[in-house]
C-alpha cells in the first residue's frame, strides 16, 4: 500500500510538502499540488480519515443511533441527515442497532470520542449514556427527555391526539395501539401513548419483530372491538392487511399509522411528520452547538380537497407563456376536470409572441378566461383586462395561501388586488461549487490575482472570475467561458443589464450608464457572445458545464437537477451587487369572462397544498406558503431558500423612488444592444 514518502517520491516535493496537499493545509503551489495529486492517483493512494482521527486523539464526528426495527420508518430522515450533513461538511455515520448489541457499539464509538450523539426514537438507559466523554453532547429525535441536561427535537404528538379523536366514532372509543417491544430502554411510542391516553381508552400490542403480528390476530379474534387501530409505522399498517388478506378475514378500515411526509399519497390514514425538516434541524443544532428542545408541528392526516363539482362539463380557457410551470399544469390539468368537471384549455404563446399591444387588445383578450401576463406589467394593463378579485364572492380564503406582503407586485396595481403570482421568479447567481471548493483551482486563482476564490459580491468580482475560468484567457481553464449571456430580445438584455447599473447606482458614481455599459461589454468577451440566447439555453450550458457561473431568473433553473452532468456540484446565492429584478408572471381573471366562479375555483386549486407542491416538484413554479416552509422541495430545489430574500431586493416596478415601466426596460435593451454591436 502506497505511504505519503512513496508519493512524495514520485511528485518529487518533500514529505512535509506532500502531507499538507493530502491533509488539505499549507500553503502550497498550484504547480506542486498538481504533481503531488497525480502521483496519489497513479498510486492509488486514499487517506482513512478513522486513522487520522487517532492520531490527532480528538473528532468532529457525530454518530447517530437508530433502532433496527424503526429502520424503514426512519429512511426519510436517515437520507436527509446524510445529506444535510454533507452539505454542512460534517463527518457523521448512522448506526442500526437492536437493544441488544447497542451498549458495545457506543463503547466502540466512544473511543473516537465524537463531537455529538444523536439518538432517534429511543432512549436508552444511563448505564449507555455515561459511556460517552463528558464533552460528548447528546441529542434525542423524536422522543421527550430532559431538555435541561440533552438536546431534543421532537413533533407535538398532541395533535394526533386532537386528530384521532375526530375520526373515531363517537361513544365508547376504543383505540387499538400497535408498536415495538423495547425492554432497556423508551421508545417514541411511549411519548404518543401518554398523549393519547389522555382522551381515549387505549390498549397496547407490542411485538418483537412483524412476525409477531400474527400473534395479535390471535389474541383479538374480533379486532372490530376497537372504535380503531393506530401502528406506530406505515409498514405495520401494510403487513397487517396482508395479513388480513391471507387469513381471509374482512379487511379493517379504521387504521392509522405514522409515516414521513410524502410529496404524492393517496391514502388519507398516514399522520405525517415532515422528517427531512426533523434532519435539517439536527444538523442546525449541531452545526450551531445549540441544546434545549424544539417542538415541531406535524404536517398530520392530509385534508381532502373538496371543490365543487358540477353537474354538467365546463370548460375555462388561458391564455399563458411557454414555461416549465405552463408543461407541467397541461400535464396536470386532468386532475382539476376529475374533481370539478371543468376543462380547462391552455393556450401557450411564446415570449417573443406575447406582446403588451396584443394584450390591450380586448377583441383578442376576451376570448380568454384567466390571462397570464408578465408581472412588470400588471400596472399598465391590469384596471382594463382584469376584475378585481375582491369583486368575486369567494375569494378571500384565496389570500390564505400566498404571502401579500412579499408578493405585492405581482398581485395589486393602484391597491386593487387584480391577480395572483405564477411563475414567481428572481435573479440568483449559479456557480459551480466543485469549483469553487477545488484545492487546486484555488491556488491557481490566488496566484493569477492575489485574491481568494470566494463566491461574488460585486460585479467586479464576477467578472474577474469569469476571466479566470474562460479558457481563451486562462488555457488551463475546466470551462470553455466564465459565463453565458441572454441577449435575444431588447428586454432580456435589458434585465442582465439593470443589475449592474442598480450597483453603479448605489455606488454612487458618476456615470452609473456608462459604467455599467463598459463593464458589461468587457463581460462579454468571457461569454461566447452569441446574441440569439434565450435563459433556457443560459442553464443548459451551464449544466453542461461549459460555464463557471451564471445569473438567471430562478423560475428557469427548476429543470436544473435533472440536466446536471454527473460530477458537477453547484451553489446558489444572491447575485454580484446585490440588486437582483423578480420576475415570472401574475394570472387574473378576464372582465369580460362569463365563467368567473369557475375560474377562481381554478386558482384555488392551483395554490392548494397539495397542488402547488406537487407543481414545484415536477419542475414548475407555484410561490405559496407550503412550497417555502417544505423542506423536501427545498432540498430538490437548494435555490428556493434564497426566494424570500432576494424577492424583498429585487422591486420591480419601483427602485430607488423611480418607476420603471415594461416599455422603459424595452427601450433600456435596445439602447444597449444598439452601442453593444453598434447596430
Amino acid at each position: 500500500m502506497a505511504t505519503i514518502k512513496d508519493i512524495a517520491k514520485l511528485a518529487g516535493v518533500s514529505h512535509g510538502t506532500a502531507s499538507n496537499v493530502l491533509n488539505q493545509r499549507g500553503n502550497v503551489s498550484s504547480e506542486k499540488i498538481s504533481k503531488v495529486l497525480k502521483a496519489a492517483k497513479e498510486l492509488g493512494y486514499t487517506i482513512n480519515p478513522q486513522a487520522q482521527l487517532l492520531r490527532k486523539g480528538f473528532s468532529n464526528k457525530v454518530v447517530v443511533f437508530i433502532p433496527f426495527v424503526l429502520k424503514e420508518h426512519y429512511s426519510v430522515f436517515y437520507e436527509s441527515i446524510l445529506q444535510q450533513a454533507e452539505k454542512e461538511s460534517i463527518e457523521i455515520e448512522v448506526f442500526y442497532f437492536k437493544e441488544k448489541n447497542l451498549r458495545s457499539i457506543v463503547e466502540k464509538e466512544s473511543l473516537l470520542k465524537p463531537s455529538v450523539a444523536v439518538f432517534v426514537g429511543y432512549v436508552p438507559k444511563d448505564n449507555v449514556l455515561t459511556i460517552f466523554q463528558q464533552d460528548t453532547k447528546i441529542h434525542f429525535v423524536d422522543v421527550l427527555e430532559d431538555p435541561n441536561k440533552y438536546g431534543v427535537i421532537s413533533f407535538d404528538y398532541s395533535l394526533l391526539a386532537k386528530e384521532l379523536i375526530k375520526r373515531l366514532n363517537k361513544g365508547n372509543q376504543k383505540l387499538l395501539l400497535i408498536d415495538y417491544k423495547f425492554e432497556n430502554g423508551k421508545s417514541l411510542s411511549e411519548d404518543i401513548l401518554n398523549e393519547i391516553s389522555e382522551h381515549i381508552s387505549i390498549e397496547r400490542f407490542s411485538m418483537e419483530n412483524r412476525q409477531d403480528l400474527i400473534r395479535l390476530f390471535e389474541q383479538y379474534e374480533r379486532l372490530d372491538e376497537f372504535s380503531a387501530i393506530f401502528a406506530i409505522d406505515r409498514e405495520i399498517l401494510r403487513n397487517i392487511q396482508e395479513i388480513q388478506s391471507w387469513l381471509g378475514r374482512s379487511r379493517i378500515e379504521n387504521i392509522f399509522a405514522l409515516d414521513s411526509f410524502q410529496l404524492i399519497r393517496a391514502k388519507k390514514n398516514i399522520f405525517e411528520l415532515d422528517y427531512k425538516l426533523c434532519a435539517k434541524k439536527v444538523i442546525d443544532i449541531i452545526k450551531n452547538g445549540d441544546m434545549g428542545r424544539i417542538l415541531m408541528t406535524p404536517e398530520g392526516f392530509r385534508a381532502k380537497n373538496v371543490y365543487t363539482k358540477y353537474a354538467n362539463p365546463q370548460k375555462i380557457r388561458l391564455l399563458t407563456i411557454s414555461s416549465p410551470t405552463t408543461r407541467v399544469l397541461k400535464f396536470l390539468s386532468g386532475i382539476f376536470e376529475h374533481e370539478t368537471n371543468i376543462r380547462i384549455e391552455i393556450e401557450e404563446l411564446e415570449s417573443s409572441e406575447y406582446d403588451v399591444t396584443k394584450i390591450k387588445n380586448s377583441a383578442f383578450t376576451k376570448r380568454y378566461d384567466l390571462i397570464r401576463l408578465d408581472m412588470a406589467v400588471l400596472p399598465e394593463v391590469a384596471e382594463d383586462l382584469f376584475v378585481p378579485l375582491e369583486d368575486v364572492e369567494g375569494s378571500k380564503k384565496l389570500l390564505k395561501q400566498f404571502d401579500e406582503k412579499l408578493l405585492n407586485e405581482f398581485m395589486y396595481s393602484n391597491k386593487k388586488w387584480y391577480g395572483v403570482p405564477l411563475d414567481v421568479s428572481v435573479q440568483l447567481l449559479y456557480y459551480r461549487k466543485d469549483l469553487f471548493l477545488n484545492k487546486l483551482v484555488q491556488r491557481e486563482f490566488y496566484e493569477r490575482f492575489r485574491k481568494e476564490l470566494i463566491v461574488p459580491q460585486s460585479y467586479e468580482e464576477f467578472d474577474l472570475i469569469c476571466q479566470f475560468f474562460t479558457k481563451n484567457i486562462n488555457k488551463a481553464s475546466q470551462t470553455e467561458y466564465g459565463h453565458s449571456i441572454a441577449m435575444k430580445t431588447p428586454l432580456v438584455a435589458s434585465c442582465d443589464f439593470l443589475p449592474r447599473y442598480r450597483e453603479q447606482v448605489l455606488n454612487q458614481v458618476d456615470n452609473p450608464y456608462q459604467t455599467a455599459l463598459e463593464q458589461y461589454m468587457a463581460s462579454l468577451k468571457t461569454s461566447d457572445q452569441n446574441k440569439d440566447k434565450w435563459w433556457g439555453d443560459i442553464v443548459q450550458e451551464f449544466a453542461e458545464g461549459k460555464t463557471a457561473m451564471m445569473t438567471v431568473f430562478s423560475n428557469y433553473s427548476t429543470v436544473l437537477a435533472g440536466q446536471l452532468q454527473n460530477d458537477i456540484d453547484f451553489g446558489v446565492a444572491r447575485i454580484p451587487g446585490k440588486q437582483p429584478l423578480i420576475g415570472g408572471g401574475t394570472v387574473g381573471i378576464v372582465k369580460e369572462s362569463k365563467m368567473k366562479e369557475q375560474a377562481l375555483l381554478f386558482l384555488e386549486w392551483l395554490y392548494s397544498d397539495e397542488i402547488s407542491k406537487l407543481i414545484v416538484a415536477l419542475g414548475g413554479m407555484i410561490l405559496s406558503k407550503e412550497v417555502l416552509s417544505n423542506q423536501e422541495l427545498m432540498e430538490m430545489h437548494p435555490w428556493l431558500s434564497h426566494l424570500e430574500k432576494s424577492i424583498q431586493l429585487g422591486k420591480r416596478q419601483v427602485w430607488n423612488n423611480q418607476k420603471f415601466s415594461l416599455s422603459d426596460e424595452i427601450e433600456l435593451g435596445e439602447r444597449v444592444l444598439q452601442e453593444v454591436f453598434n447596430d
